[in-house]
């Protein structure tokens, strides 16, 4: 509605200047101040509406288009957390997994060093014992 307002001003503005060579007020039957294509006030109306929607709607399209695109780059970037999460998570039960086997190495170590001093005593005893 505002919009309207603006034009029939515009027009109240033109028509105060006759030597103005994009728009005149004319009355029928009176010839035009210049050649061109004459609008009839509603026509030119609605040129500036329907044009006025088309931007409109250029700027929801454009918004929307937006819209998707941070939507598709959060859904990357989420992605990508999840990704780093899990893997993470993965290189933590990794380093335990290695710690756990470190032990049982150094348990099994202890264990055969024992084992081979046991016996070298156990052997020396009844070698000593044998004579």
């Amino acid at each position: 509605m505002i919009n309207l307002w603006f034009f029939f001003l515009f027009l109240a503005a033109q028509s105060s200047q006759p030597d103005n060579l994009y728009s005149a007020m004319v009355v029928a039957g009176t010839p035009a101040p210049f050649t061109g294509i004459l609008f009839t006030p509603e026509a030119a109306t609605k040129i500036l509406v329907d044009h006025r929607t088309q931007l409109d709607q250029l700027a929801v399209d454009m918004e929307h288009k937006r819209q998707v695109e941070i939507a598709g780059m959060q859904l990357q970037l989420d992605q990508t957390k999840i990704l780093l999460d899990t893997e993470e998570k993965e290189n933590e039960f990794l380093k335990k997994e290695n710690e756990n086997r470190q032990l049982v190495i150094k348990v099994l170590g202890v264990s055969l060093v024992a084992a081979i001093l046991s016996s070298g005593v156990i052997g020396a005893v009844l070698l000593f014992n044998g004579q």
